[in-house]
């Protein structure tokens, strides 16, 4: 079948046509393309804000992130003056701020400075975050970061590289710690943990570090010069002065921006430009406390717990900075004075014992002394505290034996036996001043008459009596001490020992000892602290009467009188102050320790000096070494303490009787006395009824000038005055030429058979029974002798020495013989020469 013509095929388009047909088509497909996307995308952001939402509304914030300890201690004087501040964990110092209410100049300054947008947004700002990008991507750098205070306090709880993917965390946990915190609290946390420069984080700290002042009182000014600091702490650093000059610069940016924002008005802003800092210089910490605020800063890091260590911010101990340094310069200025005789170092401390409390505490001459180890805190470094411990001693003597000022003591050298040996003391000045009155003994700080009286007491009722009053170093047996507790056996502290006297001054009345005046957290509310503050410096005295109340008013009344120390200290030394103090000395054996310790009626000072290494020093007593700055520190602290009001001396017990006796026997003055002084009993005391038996007049046979029996005839004799002292004394009483009787009777009219053989006693004065002696060979024979003495109840012609039986000697008075020693043990005794009377044996050995 043919085709028509007329059907003959379509023409071909042009070539444009079809290129603008397909242009159609593919702008067709590509619309569909994007609708799709579109939509997709809608979905996807959709679900992925729903996602987001969910995910913030269970994502609970890491709340361990706030345990991060950012509270520090401040440590300050009673009178709120700076002395040291201790880190917080993070090694920065900070506090909070008080109150409910944020202050309003630093609310205004820092969200000028820093999110203006903060009560608009979530934690991230939209608006901030797009202008970043268009910052970033137009200059080619990073110049914003687009932080809001949520994200700025994420970072300074979780510090991290800035990088983006950080970034996008922060913004993430911005949202989530904002959902809890909500703007304010934001706003409070970040004012609390912002860096300010010299490692301070919050403003409350920042403020009371530049401007002495809580952040509720800065002016909009200082608020401003603040909320410019944590933008870059290191460059805006206020303590250099290029650093103040930024610093303002950036203050002057904020308060334009704030006036911008309407957040505060045009006179406000041009007030602030004109308004002073007022910064304040930056403070020093105290070196001459430190070794106190160690241990506090110490004690608030290990027995504190942390949620209590998170609330103290500030603790006001009882030191008195001014009394502090000037105790320092004091001990600094005698110890290089005392340099060439081998002092090394020292330390001092004061206590107001009526309320307890600590006023200065110098622990060494200089802290940072690595020479003489100045970092060393001696004021609790337990030393040898030689004659410091006499008064407790005759404490205890006045109770349990019922000693009085009067009680007569022996002060000639003598040997006493003890578990280890013989024991044979000397006195300081290496001088026997004879019978001593314990007024006298204790104000002269004899050994020899403390030794006699620690025998009588008794080491462990002596050692019971020191730990009662917070000698707790003193925690060995009796039979480790022995008698040289009376010299100052064994090792004590200056604050144990400080504070004994205090109770002393106290009339043996207990008190806590303080150094904590209050203390407070960063909102400046009282926090107890009872825990862990008493135990700091050293236990607990017992809350009791601990001495006596007479024995401790007599001792303290004896320390205060510069009678009693003559003739060892003379008048008008340094420890007699111009008003009445009370003071006893110390040295310990070798010269390692020289100690000065007493009171007033306010207040009690502690004094120490000597070595680290407890060397010798050269001849420094405890009046050389302590005497002068004792005398200074006192002083100086009387002036701080009430000094408009009366100083009372120490009164004698109020109950004992007042009585005029002889100053050589210590019984009531008969007229023959010489020499009379004043001194105290209990009213049923046995001294009260009795006379002077030391002077007496005696009747002589002119013709030879012996004694006059009862056969001699009134008209025959003459009396004279004669000093008739014990037989342990009569020896001394001849070397010091004192008129002793004859020591026979004449012959001529001799008493009757009973009177001469009446109450004849003889006893053995050394050696001591039971001593035992080891025989050097390298000593010739003649310098190895044993010394023999008795004491006679009346005179007599001679005595006869016996050893093992055997006659060894015969003796005129004062009876006295060497004898040579030799091996063996010896039974010795002494025999009138008739026979009639013997002295009890001794018994000594020989190795």
């Amino acid at each position: 079948m043919s085709t028509s013509p007329l059907r003959s095929a379509p023409l071909p388009l042009p070539p444009e046509v079809l290129q603008k047909k397909k242009q159609r088509q593919k702008q067709k497909r590509i619309g569909r393309m994007c609708g799709y996307s579109a939509v997709w995308g809608i979905n996807i952001a959709l679900l992925a804000t729903i996602g987001l939402m969910v995910a913030l509304w269970w994502q609970p914030f890491p709340h361990d992130w706030f345990a991060a300890g950012t509270i520090s201690l401040r440590i300050q004087d009673r009178n709120g003056r700076f002395m040291h501040e201790e880190p917080a964990a993070n090694d920065r110092f900070g506090t909070w701020l008080p109150g409910d209410r944020l202050p309003s100049a630093i609310r205004i300054a820092t969200l000028a400075a820093e999110d203006h947008r903060l009560y608009r947004h979530h934690g991230v700002d939209p608006w901030a975050v797009l202008r970043a990008l268009w910052s970033n991507t137009s200059k080619g750098r990073r110049i914003s970061g687009a932080s809001t205070l949520s994200m700025q306090l994420v970072r300074q709880m979780r510090p991290a590289a800035r990088t983006y993917s950080n970034k996008i965390k922060e913004m993430y946990w911005a949202l989530v710690l904002q959902r809890d915190l909500e703007a304010e609290g934001i706003l409070r946390e970040y004012l609390n943990r912002a860096p300010y420069g010299n490692r301070v984080q919050g403003v409350q700290r920042a403020s009371l570090l530049y401007f002495d002042r809580p952040a509720s009182d800065l002016s909009l000014a200082q608020a401003a010069f603040l909320a410019a600091l944590p933008w870059s702490p290191s460059q805006l650093n206020p303590f250099r002065l290029s650093g103040q000059r930024k610093a303002w610069k950036r203050a002057q940016r904020i308060l334009k921006r704030a006036h911008t924002l309407g957040l505060i008005t045009q006179r406000q802003y041009l007030e602030a430009l004109d308004d002073p800092l007022h910064l304040r210089p930056k403070p020093r910490r105290s070196i001459e406390s430190v070794h106190l605020t160690e241990q506090i800063a110490a004690a608030w890091k290990r027995q504190s717990t942390p949620s209590l260590r998170r609330q103290i911010a500030t603790i006001r101990t009882t030191i008195d900075l001014r009394l502090q340094k000037s105790t320092a310069r004091i001990l600094r200025q005698h110890l290089s004075q005392l340099t060439s005789y081998g002092v090394g170092t020292g330390a001092v401390i004061v206590i107001d014992h009526r309320s307890g409390e600590i006023l200065a505490y110098v622990g060494s001459h200089a802290y940072l002394d690595k020479e003489k180890h100045g970092a060393i805190d001696y004021v609790r470094t337990p030393r040898a505290p030689g004659s410091t411990l006499k008064p407790f001693l005759y404490t205890q003597a006045i109770q349990t034996r019922q000693y009085t000022g009067a009680t007569l003591l022996s002060d000639i050298s003598a040997s006493f036996l003890w578990k280890k040996g013989a024991y044979h003391p000397q006195n300081y000045d290496d001088r026997s001043l004879g019978p001593l009155r314990m007024r006298v003994a204790l104000g002269n700080s004899r050994n020899i008459p403390a030794l006699h009286a620690l025998a009588k007491v008794g080491v462990a009722e002596v050692l019971q009596q020191l730990r009662k009053v917070g000698m707790h170093h003193y925690d060995k047996s009796a039979g480790y001490y022995g008698l040289g507790l009376a010299l100052g056996g064994g090792a004590e502290s200056l604050l144990n020992l400080t504070r004994a006297y205090a109770v002393l001054a106290r009339s043996g009345q207990s008190f806590p000892l303080r150094w904590l005046h209050q203390a407070r957290d960063s909102l400046q509310r009282p926090v107890p602290t009872t825990q862990w503050r008493g135990h700091l410096l050293t236990s607990p005295l017992a809350k009791e009467q601990l001495l006596p109340k007479e024995a401790a008013q007599l001792v303290a009344h004896i320390l205060a009188d510069p009678i009693a120390r003559l003739p060892s200290f003379g008048r008008y030394s340094a420890l007699e102050l111009p008003f009445p103090t009370a003071v006893k000395t110390g040295t310990s054996q070798g010269h390692r320790d020289a100690w000065a310790l007493g009171f007033s009626d306010r207040v009690t000072v502690g004094c120490w000096v000597g070595n680290h290494d407890q060397r010798r020093m050269r001849r420094v007593s405890g009046g050389v070494g302590c005497g002068l700055i004792f005398r200074e520190v006192m002083i100086e602290a009387m002036k701080h303490l009430e000094p408009e009001k009366p100083i009372q001396p120490p009164q004698p017990p109020s109950t004992w009787k007042h009585t005029m006796i002889c100053a050589m026997s210590g019984f009531p003055a008969s007229s023959q006395c010489p020499g009379t002084v004043e001194e105290w009993f209990p009213p049923a005391h046995k001294h009260l009824h009795k006379r002077c038996p030391f002077h007496r007049t005696l009747r002589i046979d002119p013709r030879n000038g012996l004694l006059a029996g009862s056969t001699c005839s009134p008209k025959e004799t003459i009396e004279r005055p004669f000093v008739l002292v014990p037989p342990a004394y009569q020896l001394w009483a001849h070397l010091m030429q004192l008129p002793q009787p004859p020591h026979r009777y004449s012959p001529a009219c001799p008493p009757t058979q009973n009177a001469s053989s009446h109450a004849l006693s003889l006893s053995i004065r050394s050696p001591t029974d039971g001593a035992r002696y080891i025989l050097d060979e390298t000593i010739p024979s003649d310098y190895s002798t044993l010394s023999l003495e008795v004491d006679i109840s009346k005179p007599i012609g001679s005595v006869i020495w016996y050893a093992n039986g055997h006659e060894i000697g015969r003796k005129a008075w004062p009876y006295r013989m060497r004898w040579p020693l030799r091996r063996g043990q010896f039974r010795i005794f002494a025999t009138t020469p008739d026979g009639r009377f013997r002295s009890p044996p001794v018994v000594v050995s020989v190795r």
